[in-house]
């Protein structure tokens, strides 16, 4: 089974998430408002969301094949979903 955690809080405010992966390449369904960070090979890269939810590259097909990807989320971004390739 699965559960669920919901935190509400009003300020600022962002959420740190570790996945490990055995993929190349890692996509996120984000939406919201604000800004995605995920560090790679010593630099973090961020994303800027805005608007309805889409479909986004967080690591491309020259990813590692096996690791961990951490993702830094501010409170007004949502992710839909996670893929794999």
């Amino acid at each position: 089974s699965s559960r669920r955690r919901h935190t509400r809080y009003i300020g600022d405010w962002s959420q740190t998430c570790a996945l490990p992966i055995y993929a190349r390449s890692v996509y996120a369904v984000l939406g919201g408002t604000g800004r995605v960070q995920v560090p790679r090979d010593g630099v973090t890269v961020t994303l800027r969301v805005g608007g309805p939810p889409r479909l986004r590259t967080l690591l491309g097909n020259d990813g590692p094949a096996s690791g961990q990807v951490v993702l830094t989320l501010d409170a007004g971004v949502r992710v839909y979903a996670l893929s794999f390739g």
